[in-house]
């Protein structure tokens, strides 16, 4: 069933899959959800899993916490994007990629940004009651942003700064058709490759694995047409990125 962005009908539910890993707060999470609204059809305790599932299971929201034990949650919502991502321009389905809502302990700037940017549409924390946590998750299902009262004033600040950072960037070099074609996330690291980042440095920046920045600058490479990230470093100076 997929409805985001659409009114549910009567006798359906919203498919909510849980990424969390301590047994008791998820338990408790599931037992605090309206069984008239929503419908859980799947957990997973670390990155890797999580991935695998939700491609399985399709749900129509993902409720997020941050820190996994082998990684992060924004790591979970770039696999899972990436994955939709590659299936959509195979032909293989035409639905969007499914919600993220991260629910978390933490309030950090850092932590929020970071899942924020990989593609959550939400943010919220683990304080937030009963009822705002049925409404908030629903709201994310519908396809809207929902963030903490507290956190939203620091988040549109980091994304206002970013955006026009970005919209810089592309009047720059709006001439180059093959960097258009780059990702906002794939500029970025390209950015962070070309001023001498090792890989390790790029996905602590990033929040992200190591694996993944390496998948992003596979990509990079390819739409370039480089060879190597010496090349990287190369093409950037040249074209005054650096």
């Amino acid at each position: 069933m997929s409805v985001n962005n659409n009114t549910l009908k009567s006798d359906q539910k919203y498919k909510v899959f849980i990424v969390e890993d301590h047994e008791l707060y998820r338990q408790g999470v599931i037992s605090a959800l309206d069984n008239n609204l929503f419908e859980i059809v799947g957990f997973a305790e670390d990155v890797e899993p999580a991935v695998i599932k939700i491609v399985q299971e399709d749900p129509d929201v993902i409720l997020l916490d941050v820190h996994l034990p082998s990684g992060s949650g924004a790591e979970v919502v770039q696999k899972v994007n990436y994955i939709y991502e590659q299936r959509r321009s195979n032909g293989l389905i035409n639905c969007e990629t499914p919600p993220f809502l991260a629910l978390s302990v933490s309030d950090s700037f850092e932590d929020v940004t970071a899942v924020v940017k990989a593609g959550a549409k939400g943010y919220i924390n683990k304080t937030i009651s009963k009822n705002d946590l049925n409404n908030s998750l629903e709201q994310a299902a519908q396809g809207f942003t929902v963030f903490s009262p507290k956190l939203a004033g620091f988040i549109l600040s980091a994304f206002n700064q970013q955006s026009t950072a970005v919209e810089e960037d592309d009047k720059n070099y709006e001439s180059d058709l093959n960097y258009r074609l780059l990702s906002k996330t794939e500029k970025a690291i390209l950015r962070l490759i070309a001023q001498g980042n090792t890989y390790k440095e790029v996905a602590k920046e990033r929040g992200i694995s190591v694996r993944t920045v390496e998948t992003h600058v596979s990509h990079v490479l390819k739409k370039l047409h480089l060879n190597n990230r010496n090349e990287i470093s190369f093409w950037a100076s040249q074209k005054g990125l650096i």
